[in-house]
């Protein structure tokens, strides 16, 4: 009887090495089948994106996938994503394809407007409009000239002279009426009046409705590498042709 347990003992014994031999070359199999696999890294949205929402560097990622993975065609450059708006809205993890963003022609003026300011027309023609060669994306300065005007208060008459002065600087131009991208092209013929869409903050464009409405509106184009303002104090026709003083007429 003695015999016979040794016996089982032994065969179950050898069973049991041949299974833990078994079971650690297949783990070692297994080890080595990923060892072997290849990954790739590929840009994701890291969070859900909404519709016409411009990317930032934060609302990207990158994660590892398998490299014979199946991705559809997206932009993998994070310099191409970066400022883009989408078209529509972007799931957490989803790649972004150059269809789901908003191309240059599709890109409405609400969304070229800088945060803080607002879009506001000023009325110009070929004269005021600096020869109608004033483009999208560039630079201005906004002139008024304000004819003289007199009040009569309780305390007398309040005489305003007429005064020419520089109201706004470096003002951008958003569209030249609804003209958004900016061409080389020269249009053929000048409107006898047309817009100009400008990016002001609240407060400039209160001065320039007000001078819109008093006034004579000029325009001024700047050099699109100089952003500095200077201070003026208007100029008035005394400025320019001082008053002279009356001769007195001598009678015979």
């Amino acid at each position: 009887m003695n015999k016979i347990n040794k016996k089982v003992l032994f065969v179950a014994l050898i069973l049991a090495l041949i299974t833990a031999y078994l079971t650690y070359k297949y783990l070692d199999s297994l080890k080595e089948k990923a060892a072997a696999i290849e990954y790739k890294k590929i840009l994701v949205a890291a969070q859900e994106i909404g519709a016409r929402v411009k990317i930032t560097a934060s609302m990207l990622k990158e994660i590892e996938v398998v490299s014979d993975t199946y991705v559809p065609e997206s932009i993998q450059s994070r310099e191409l994503l970066i400022d883009r708006f989408t078209k529509d809205m972007v799931a957490q993890g989803e790649v972004i394809p150059e269809s789901r963003l908003l191309k240059e022609e599709e890109m409405e003026l609400a969304l070229r407007i800088p945060l803080g300011k607002r879009a506001m027309a000023v009325t110009v023609d070929e004269f005021t409009g600096v020869g109608d060669l004033i483009k999208s994306e560039d630079f201005v300065d906004v002139y008024v000239f304000l004819q003289q005007q007199s009040f009569v208060s309780h305390e007398g008459e309040i005489f305003f002279p007429e005064i020419a002065e520089l109201l706004i600087q470096n003002v951008q131009v958003l569209s030249i009426s609804k003209q958004q991208i900016r061409t080389t092209e020269e249009r053929k013929e000048v409107p006898s009046k047309y817009s100009v869409n400008l990016a002001l903050t609240p407060q400039e464009a209160e001065k320039l409705f007000f001078a819109q409405e008093s006034g004579r509106i000029m325009l001024t184009l700047r050099n699109l590498r100089d952003n500095e303002t200077v201070n003026t104090q208007g100029i008035i026709r005394n400025d320019i042709v001082p008053q002279k003083d009356k001769v007195p007429v001598v009678e015979d």
